[in-house]
């Protein structure tokens, strides 16, 4: 996830990608809210990249475009753009309470059940 200011059009804009070895799903987010809120991605080679804030589904891709990567090690990055990116860019400045990896795609009601039982 990254954000892009691009200086001679006065836009801004946040990124979400994630990549295989051989294919890469990406969406523009809107902007995010300016108060505290939850954000749950998910992501599954059938059902593709879904963005959820405070339970519900926001956005969803499940087009992906073929990358032919050769990277060989698995990374998170959060708050920078990628080298190619050929405008100006900046970090996300946030705070993160806590950040949890599920090792299994969620459903759209485990997303909400997940955000009904934290208590927001």
């Amino acid at each position: 996830m990254y954000h892009i200011y691009n200086i001679p059009q006065n836009t801004s804009s946040y990124h979400l990608t994630f990549a295989t070895e051989s294919k890469r799903w990406s969406m523009l987010l809107p902007t995010f809210p300016l108060r505290w809120f939850h954000v749950t991605i998910t992501w599954s080679a059938i059902w593709g990249l879904k963005y959820y804030e405070d339970g519900r589904l926001v956005k969803e891709e499940v087009n992906f475009e073929l990358t032919g990567s050769t990277h060989t090690f698995d990374e998170i990055t959060i708050g920078r753009a990628p080298s190619s990116a050929s405008v100006a860019f900046a970090p996300l400045t946030f705070q993160m309470s806590d950040l949890v990896f599920w090792y299994a795609f969620l459903s759209e009601a485990a997303v909400k059940e997940g955000f009904r039982l934290s208590g927001a």
